[in-house]
């Protein structure tokens, strides 16, 4: 398209980031020394329309120096946490009108083209926010602009791995533009299985397990699309932590947040549960370390656990000396039930091989929260149903026995409050 045509197209839809973003560049040939302003200008289109997130991938792939921080600091003010209604008043001349006659050629043209690819209205309004964006929505002015400064791009094709199952690495990624697919490989007796779990549209954070704990990641992040990412590693967080203090506190409401949603969706107990909010209150968050067992057979009922994030392998130590494997438990899934209705000692054991961290529920709490939701009795007897059928069907052949490593058993328990 001839650089007449682009600014033609630009005056006829001043709000059009697509097409600003290729008259820039086509400013880029002969008149460097503003393409600066065309970019900031285009960032301030982009608030305007309501894209916080082309906003911010504009200023940070083509703003420097000082319009950098103007621009970011403009953008905090609509959507960071204390953000506010503002109207953003522009030293131009205003926009070219619809059917003004653009020169034909030479630097006439030119000149014409950096107006128009500068220009704005009088006063450009910019909307206010109905909704939190993603991770900024929640962080001051100050914190705002120094992970937007410090968050390194990428860049993903179709097919490219954004994270890898099983290999940690502490970093996370705010998705911006594009769409990732989430798959996990299951295996058990040599066999692999892929679960094909979600396909997530951008905006969306991926990677906050691995950023705040040392969890290798349970599933595999590819790009569907080509895409825009932005990282967030440890190291940036570190350098950040003593100036904004609240940013790791954040960055662990972010993550409890996360697997508490994740959870919700996929719990079988949760999910007909009314009140579930107050019933997830009455949870604590426990770590599982690597190769840890969450608890052994025969003892005394240790409560109710859902498992947030990790697989959890039950095997049971028979009569006869044989220890056998029973099922392997996901994200969502229940156990310690059958004790906890029955009172008797546990039929089984649990092991983690690869950690997680778990909700754990005492019984003595469980036993304070049924009176006012007897609902959660009944969906726990149902679990306990389909648990005890599927014990009796592996216990009596040798499906498969379990080499059990010996381990140090660590625990790490945070408050229930730090989950909301």
């Amino acid at each position: 398209m001839s650089l007449k045509n682009l600014v033609e197209t630009v005056i006829a839809a001043p709000r059009s980031l697509r097409e600003r973003a290729a008259l820039n560049m086509a400013l880029a040939a002969f008149a460097p020394e503003r393409l600066q302003n065309a970019w900031a200008t285009s960032v301030q289109w982009a608030a305007s329309n309501g894209d916080f997130f082309s906003a911010l991938a504009l200023a940070r792939l083509h703003l420097q120096g000082a319009l950098l921080e103007q621009s970011l600091r403009k953008l905090a003010m609509l959507y960071a946490k204390d953000r506010r209604q503002i109207a953003f008043a522009s030293k131009s001349s205003g926009l070219v009108p619809v059917g003004t006659k653009v020169p034909e050629s030479g630097k006439e043209l030119e000149r014409f083209a950096i107006a128009v690819a500068t220009a704005l209205p009088s006063a450009l309004e910019m909307p206010d926010p109905s909704y939190s964006v993603p991770l900024f929505g929640e962080l001051t002015t100050e914190a705002f602009v120094a992970l937007a400064k410090g968050m390194e791009p990428a860049r993903f094709a179709r097919g490219d791995v954004l994270v890898q199952q099983g290999h940690h690495v502490p970093a996370l990624y705010l998705l911006t533009h594009g769409e990732v697919e989430v798959v996990q490989t299951r295996e058990h007796e040599g066999e692999k299985e892929t679960i094909h779990l979600a396909k997530v549209p951008a905006p969306t954070l991926i990677g906050e397990m691995s950023l705040m704990t040392n969890l290798a990641p349970r599933a595999s992040v590819l790009a569907l699309t080509d895409s825009i990412a932005w990282k967030i590693n440890s190291e940036l967080i570190q350098s950040l932590t003593g100036q904004h203090p609240e940013l790791p506190q954040h960055f662990r409401r972010l993550l409890q947040r996360r697997l508490l949603n994740n959870m919700l969706r996929t719990s079988t107990l949760f999910k007909h549960l009314e009140d579930r909010e107050t019933i997830l209150r009455s949870f604590a968050l426990r770590v599982v370390e690597l190769d840890e067992e969450v608890f052994g057979q025969g003892i005394r009922p240790p409560g109710l656990f859902v498992i947030l994030h990790g697989q959890a392998v039950v095997y049971k130590q028979t009569d006869d000396g044989r220890r056998v494997w029973v099922a392997d438990l996901y994200e969502g899934d229940t156990f310690g039930e059958f004790s906890l209705l029955t009172g008797e000692l546990t039929t089984a054991s649990i092991w983690m091989p690869n950690g997680g961290m778990l909700l754990h529920l005492l019984p003595k709490t469980y036993h304070t929260i049924k009176q006012q939701n007897p609902n959660i009795e009944e969906e726990l007897k149902k679990l306990m149903g389909e648990r005890k059928q599927r014990l009796e069907q592996v216990i009596a052949p040798i499906t498969s026995a379990v080499e059990i490593q010996q381990a140090d058993w660590l625990f790490g328990t945070l408050e229930a409050d730090d989950l909301f």
